[in-house]
Parts: C-alpha cells; structure tokens; sequence
C-alpha cells in the first residue's frame, strides 16, 4: 500500500455463505468481528479468523450466512 492508497475490504454472500476480502500489508493482522445491533461485538467464528501477523495480501474469510440483521467490522492492526 502506498500513501496515495486506502484500505477497502470487500464483502459478498453466494451458496448460503458470507465472504469477506480484506487487503493485509506484510506484518499487519486482521481480525473480523460481528455484530446484530452495532453495540455489542464479537470474533467471527470462522476459520482464519485468528489475527496472527500475515506475509502480506489478500485474506478471504467465509462463514455460513445468519438470520436476522448482521454486521461486520474489521480491525487491521500492525504487530
């Protein structure tokens, strides 16, 4: 990523599941959580969801798509 660059993750639902792409610079980790009301969150349960530091690219995360409303947030953070 350069200084003229901005982070934009990238979501999608196909076959009952819930996608999410995320840009991760080299040494930064990502966690997804999620929410039903925008108040109250939590880890994503889905696999590599672990917020250990990446090499660097994009990380698709799935999981099977709930009832109800639902929202997701994205923490990047550097390690």
């Amino acid at each position: 990523m350069s200084g003229s660059s901005f982070f934009q993750a990238s979501h999608s639902l196909a076959g009952g599941l819930s996608s999410i792409t995320v840009p991760v610079p080299a040494n930064r980790s990502v966690r997804v959580e999620t929410s039903g009301n925008l108040a109250d969150w939590s880890l994503w349960k889905v696999p590599g969801n672990h917020g250990l530091p990446q090499k660097g690219g994009s990380v698709t995360l799935q999981g099977p798509v709930t009832d109800g409303p639902g929202f997701f947030r994205v923490r990047l953070q550097e390690n």
